[in-house]
This record gives C-alpha cells, structure tokens and sequence, in this order.
C-alpha cells in the first residue's frame, strides 16, 4: 500500500532528525551545542535540556524509527502506533512553544507533521475496520 509507504517515510524522517538532536540534548544540557541557550527554559519545568532530550530521542526519535518499522513490517496495530506518534509530535511542538515561544519555522513544519502523521494513522486504522466489516460480509 502506498499510504504504508508515506507513513514510514514520514517517521524515518521525523526520527532521524530526533535523534541527532536529543542525543546533543542529552550530551550538553546546556544546548550550546545546537546553538541554544537554557534562557529559553525560564518559564518551564526544565532547568537545563536534559529531561527534554531525553524525550526527544526516546519518544519522538526511537519511537518513530520504530514505528516506521511497524509500519514497513504492517505489524498488527502499526496504525495505532501511528496515531499515537503524531499525537507526542502535535503535543510535544505544542508543549515546547507554550514554554519557550516560538523560536523556529521547524515548530510549525513538525506540528504539522504530527499532525499528517496522525491523520495517516486514523486513514490506516479506518482501512483495517473496512476491511475487517467486508471480510464479516
């Protein structure tokens, strides 16, 4: 299916340019490194970006690199996982502009990839239940 395709492009896309950059998170909490400065934390929970780079790689990183392999393999809820991935994008932009502002167009671009992200899921999942009520036919 083509639409798997996309989905899978889409989280190898998301997750390789997670990792990178909670990986620098994690290495230098001060976020010097990736040109940033913990100025921008003030008004959020974090003192440094640590716990945010940790997030980033786990979640948004290795979790999409994993959910791209779902989606390649069509593991049994894939699309759930997908789902669920571009919900943490879409929560996670939302969440990092609320805190420090909005800072970069890339805030937008991965909010609105979340939010394809999520969309593709539900078009996925919305597939499987087709095809699960024509097969009860």
């Amino acid at each position: 299916m083509k639409i798997v395709k996309i989905t899978a492009l889409l989280q190898l896309f998301i997750g390789v340019g997670a990792i990178p950059a909670g990986i620098g998170f994690i290495v230098d909490p001060s976020g010097k490194n990736l040109w940033m400065t913990t100025n921008l934390l003030i008004n959020s929970p974090f003192e440094t970006f640590l716990v945010p780079g940790i997030v980033l790689f786990s979640v948004i990183g290795v979790g999409s690199i994993t959910g791209a392999f779902l989606s390649i393999k069509q593991s049994k809820n894939f699309h759930l996982f997908t789902i669920g991935l571009g919900c943490a994008l879409i929560i996670w932009i939302v969440l990092q502009v609320y805190w420090i502002g909005f800072v970069s167009w890339l805030q937008p671009l991965y909010l609105g990839l979340g939010l394809v992200e999520a969309l593709l899921g539900l078009a996925l999942w919305r597939k499987k239940q087709e095809i699960i009520t024509d097969a009860k036919m």
